[in-house]
């Protein structure tokens, strides 16, 4: 296992495109930034993957029923791009078909070697709820990578300190944290919690925020972001806990290195001992964190 990863994040602007030629060469571009930033893992922003559906008029689930209908190729070129560039990608999340005509927001992962993991966002926001179209995930996953072992906690997830630390607890020293908040104060609230993971449980936590209008999807016709890497606000990091953060509500890519002997050190000789002194106390939420390998 390499003992650092440099990942990353881009803050992504959804856009009305003309049809699945523009999406395909919209994530080519989003790649090619990344692997020029010498990145070894790429996040985009939840939701990103409705832009599927920008060229489709219709109702939310008639969006979502389209975006079923494209799903093998979106899987088919998320998996090309992650083989062909080397790249672990998270493209952030997009509505898969669950169970009683329900939809799962889920965020795939993949790796350059052509295997593919995913984890669904288990905690329904209220709009989310409402639309009466979604419904949660039962199962909480840890992605087994090249680069350690990596967490996705989707948006609203990471409001709920259990499940990061569940994760963080069985290996994880990444939490990728896939965001799409309409107003500032759910930005504020996201941002917030994700800073909170990181200092709580000594890890690194990346959040990708969704920017933008699409005034055709009542879901995200809205969004404010502002995307942030964020690490424990101890020894041998920023005091501030940030890594780096993108300027609000303006399409970029930001990037950071990341290391896990800075972890170890931390949660060993650091000025804090968050991550020791919560073993004890653990509540699991779920019964288990599935193992899923990506290496």
């Amino acid at each position: 296992m390499k003992s650092q990863l440099r990942i990353a994040v881009a803050q992504y602007e959804i856009e009305c495109l003309p049809g699945w030629e523009a999406f395909e060469d919209k994530m080519l571009r989003t790649v090619e930034r990344a692997k020029a930033d010498n990145a070894d893992v790429l996040a985009i922003s939840e939701y990103a993957g409705m832009e599927i559906a920008s060229w489709i008029s219709g109702s939310l689930r008639q969006q979502f029923e389209y975006i079923q209908s494209r799903l093998p190729d979106y899987l088919a070129l998320l998996s090309s791009l992650s083989s062909q560039y080397q790249l672990y990608i998270q493209p952030g999340t997009l509505p898969v078909s669950g169970t009683g005509q329900r939809y799962r927001n889920r965020a795939y992962f993949f790796a350059p070697d052509g295997k593919t993991g995913y984890q669904d966002k288990i905690f329904l926001t209220p709009f989310e709820q409402r639309t009466q179209l979604l419904q949660g995930g039962t199962e909480l996953c840890l992605f087994d990578t090249a680069f350690g072992k990596i967490g996705i906690a989707i948006c609203y997830d990471c409001e709920f300190p259990i499940l990061s630390a569940q994760l963080v607890h069985a290996g994880a020293n990444l939490l990728l944290t896939p965001s799409c908040t309409e107003k500032f104060s759910g930005l504020t609230r996201v941002t917030i919690s994700s800073r909170a993971r990181a200092i709580e449980n000594q890890c690194y936590v990346a959040q990708s925020c969704l920017i933008g209008k699409a005034n055709w999807c009542d879901l995200i016709d809205i969004n404010t972001g502002q995307s942030g890497i964020y690490c424990p606000a101890d020894s041998g990091f920023p005091e501030q806990g940030i890594l780096a953060q993108a300027q609000l509500n303006t399409p970029m890519m930001i990037t950071a290195d990341l290391s896990w002997d800075k972890l170890t050190f931390v949660r060993n000789q650091g000025e804090m001992r968050n991550f020791h002194d919560m073993q004890p106390n653990m509540d699991p939420i779920l019964s288990s964190v599935k193992m899923v390998a990506l290496l």
